[in-house]
């Protein structure tokens, strides 16, 4: 699924939301940094890919709205093991909060570089980080990471019934678990009412 607020704004009769938007994640992000860490240096990193540089952006666009200019934006490149000199550069400029534009696996190894440093920079992220392997790589080093994500939709009263039946199958509906089982519902609901399978009577 996509939360990049460009893919509902164009039009198409095909594409059906069940997820929050990356506008709304960086309005929250934005002004709980503002609120909370307004008079301290914060930096903001993305990855460059359409989801982190998405999010970073809102994030930034939000931050500055609030009158909070960040001290740095910078990217940073995806897929590497290693992020300790990017993390000593942040450290060495006095970034007290950082947000993190990006995926949990990339996400997870800035905080581990910044612990092993002994640097308490508070550490901010998205949804992504809403996956056990986030805490699985980043370990205990994961400890004090904040991330936006949706209220966690196993406490809605409508999803009992399913979290009831996924707890009997030994397997726990976390993250987004319940959200893709929403957009499957949908998208049956959309073809029994059409009583077909092809695209166009769907759609319809």
């Amino acid at each position: 699924g996509s939360t990049n607020p460009q893919l509902t704004e164009q039009g198409r009769a095909n594409v059906f939301r069940v997820i929050g938007r990356d506008d709304t994640q960086g309005i929250v992000a934005g002004n709980h940094l503002a609120d909370r860490w307004g008079d301290k240096k914060v930096a903001i990193l993305h990855d460059s890919t359409t989801y982190g540089k998405g999010l970073a952006d809102e994030t930034r666009k939000q931050l500055n709205k609030r009158g909070v200019t960040e001290a740095v934006y910078d990217a940073y490149t995806p897929g590497k093991d290693d992020y300790s000199a990017e993390v000593a550069a942040l450290q060495a400029a006095g970034i007290a909060v950082l947000y993190v534009g990006g995926y949990h696996a990339e996400v997870a190894l800035i905080v581990r570089a910044a612990r092993d440093r002994g640097y308490a920079v508070q550490i901010i992220s998205g949804d992504a980080l809403a996956t056990e392997e986030f805490a699985l790589i980043a370990g205990p080093a994961a400890e004090g990471t904040l991330f936006t994500f949706s209220a966690d939709p196993r406490r809605n009263p409508e999803a009992a019934p399913v979290v009831e039946r996924f707890r009997a199958e030994n397997f726990e509906p976390a993250g987004y678990t319940l959200l893709s089982y929403a957009a499957v519902q949908v998208w049956a609901q959309a073809v029994e009412k059409a009583g077909s399978l092809e695209p166009q009577a769907v759609i319809a």
